[in-house]
C-alpha cells in the first residue's frame, strides 16, 4: 500500500479524457465509484465501480418536490444556456424532472456511500453542476478539471471552479498579500504526453465506439450539453492532424499583416457556442461579437488610422458577417504578428495568454480571470467605443503581467496532460483539498 494515502471513498462523475481522475483517486483508500453519462467514458476509470445516470435515474423510483424542480431550474449550466440563448425556450417539464431527479439521486448516493472527494470535468455540464450544488449541501470536497491554460500540456483543477467560476484571482491577490515569492515555484517537470497527442486521440476515438455501444446497452444519459459524432470527430482530426501535413500555406502578400501602413485592433474570436459565450458572458453568438465591435469601432473614429482585424478560433467551421470595414486573418498568433497590433479585444479567448507576453493592451467583454489590474481591462460592452480609445493610449505594467502569467502557469496550473502527470503534480492536486 502507498505512503500517506488520503482517507475516503471517492465519486468521479465524466472525467477528463484522460487518466487524470483515476490518478487522482489512487491517492485515496476507500472506494471508488463513477456516476457516467455515456458508457464510453469508463476505460478512463480503470478500477472504478461503475453507475450510469440513465440506467439509475429509469430504474429508481424518486420521487421529487418543486422544491428540488425549482433548484435545478435556477442553475446555469451550459445545456440551459444553449436552450435559453440559442433555441430561445425554456427547458421542458421533462427536462426539468430528469435534472431534478439526478439532484435527489446524486444526494442519496454521496450520503449512502460515504463519499469524501468527487471529481468532475468541465462545472457547466448540467450534472457537473448539479454535483457542485450538492457538494456545497453536503460539505463534500471536490475537484473541478479542465484543459490547462497553456496548452497542450498544463491541466487546470480546482477546488472551486474553473474558468471565471474560480477563485483564481482572490488566490493571487491572497498571494499578494502575504509577498509570497513567486520564484519558489517556478520549475518545469518534464510532461511526455499532451491533450491532443495520438494517445489522446485514439482514447478519445475508443470513447466514441464505446458510446455508440452503450446506446444498445441503455446506458447514455437522455440529457447531454452536447453529444460527440463521429463525423465531428473525423473532421478535426483531419483538420488537425493530417491537414497540416498536406498543406504548406505560408501567409500571402495580400493577408493583412503584410504591407500594410496601419496598426491593427485584433479580435480572436470564440467557440461558437462555448461556455465563455454563453455562460461567462453577455452574449449569444459570435455575431453579437462582431457587431458590438465593428459598430463600437466605427463609433470611435478608428477606420482611417487601424485595421480592424478578427480571427475565428481554429475549430470554428460557422461562417459570419462583417462590415467591409473588417478584414479576417487566420495567421498564428505570435510575436511578429503582434507587433502590428495596438489593441486586442476579446470576450475571452485562450489566444489571449500570447498577448499578456506583450505589452499590447488588451479588453475583455466576458468575465474573465485575466481581469486583474494591470494586466487586462473589462468592458461592459455599452462603453465600448470610448473604452477603446482609453486602452488604444493605455500603458501596460508589463511586469503585472509577466508575474500574473507565472502565477496561473507555476502556481495554479497542473504540469501535465494526457497520461503524463508527475507524482509532484498529483501530490500539488491533492493540496488543493487538503488545504481547504
Amino acid at each position: 500500500m502507498k505512503e500517506n494515502k488520503q482517507i475516503g471513498n471517492v465519486l468521479s462523475l465524466d472525467p477528463m479524457y484522460s487518466t487524470l481522475h483515476a490518478r487522482i483517486a489512487d491517492e485515496y483508500q476507500g472506494k471508488k465509484f463513477a456516476l457516467l453519462s455515456s458508457f464510453g467514458l469508463k476505460h478512463y476509470l480503470p478500477g472504478f465501480e461503475f453507475y450510469y445516470i440513465e440506467r439509475q435515474l429509469q430504474s429508481k423510483s424518486i420521487i421529487i418536490s418543486q422544491t428540488d424542480l425549482d433548484v435545478v431550474k435556477s442553475m446555469d449550466s451550459h445545456f440551459s444556456a444553449l436552450v435559453r440563448k440559442v433555441e430561445k425556450r425554456e427547458l421542458t417539464d421533462d427536462e426539468l424532472e430528469y435534472m431534478a431527479k439526478f439532484y435527489v439521486f446524486l444526494k442519496q448516493f454521496a450520503v449512502d456511500n460515504g463519499i469524501k472527494v468527487v471529481l468532475l470535468h468541465n462545472d457547466l455540464r448540467w450534472q457537473h453542476a448539479i454535483a457542485v450544488f450538492v457538494c456545497r449541501e453536503l460539505s463534500i470536497n471536490y475537484l473541478v478539471t479542465e484543459q490547462g491554460l497553456f496548452r497542450p500540456h498544463t491541466t487546470v483543477v480546482d477546488s472551486f471552479g474553473v474558468n471565471a467560476y474560480s477563485n483564481v484571482k482572490n488566490d493571487y491577490q491572497k498571494f499578494l498579500d502575504k509577498g509570497e515569492d513567486l520564484n519558489r515555484y517556478i520549475k518545469n517537470d518534464v510532461v511526455t504526453s499532451s491533450h491532443d497527442s495520438w494517445y489522446s486521440y485514439i482514447n478519445f476515438f475508443r470513447y466514441l465506439i464505446f458510446s455508440k455501444v452503450g446506446q444498445f446497452l441503455g446506458t447514455e444519459a437522455r440529457v447531454v450539453h452536447k453529444r460527440h459524432t463521429f463525423s465531428e470527430y473525423v473532421k478535426r482530426f483531419y483538420f488537425h492532424r493530417i491537414n497540416p501535413l498536406l498543406s504548406k500555406k505560408t501567409p500571402s502578400d495580400g493577408d493583412v499583416v503584410f504591407g500594410n501602413t496601419k496598426k491593427l485592433v485584433f479580435v480572436p474570436l470564440q467557440l461558437e457556442l462555448d461556455t465563455q459565450l454563453l455562460i461567462h458572458s453577455d452574449f449569444s453568438s459570435n455575431q453579437e461579437v462582431i457587431n458590438i465591435i465593428e459598430t463600437a469601432f466605427y463609433d470611435a473614429g478608428l477606420c482611417n488610422k487601424y485595421e480592424l482585424v478578427f480571427k475565428k478560433h481554429p475549430n470554428d467551421q460557422q461562417e459570419y458577417n462583417f462590415s467591409n470595414f473588417s478584414k479576417l486573418t487566420d495567421v498564428a498568433i505570435k510575436t511578429e504578428f503582434l507587433r502590428n497590433v495596438s489593441l486586442v479585444i476579446s470576450v475571452n479567448s485562450s489566444a489571449l495568454l500570447q498577448v499578456l507576453s506583450t505589452s499590447t493592451p488588451v479588453i475583455t467583454l466576458g468575465r474573465s480571470i485575466y481581469d486583474v489590474p494591470g494586466v487586462a481591462f473589462h468592458s461592459n460592452g455599452k462603453d465600448l467605443a470610448s473604452d477603446i480609445k482609453s486602452q488604444l493610449n493605455t500603458t501596460v505594467d508589463i511586469d503585472r503581467r509577466y508575474h500574473y502569467v507565472d502565477y496561473l502557469k507555476y502556481v495554479y496550473s497542473i504540469q501535465g496532460a494526457g497520461n503524463s502527470f508527475s507524482k509532484s503534480q498529483i501530490e500539488k492536486i491533492i493540496n488543493k483539498l487538503t488545504r481547504n
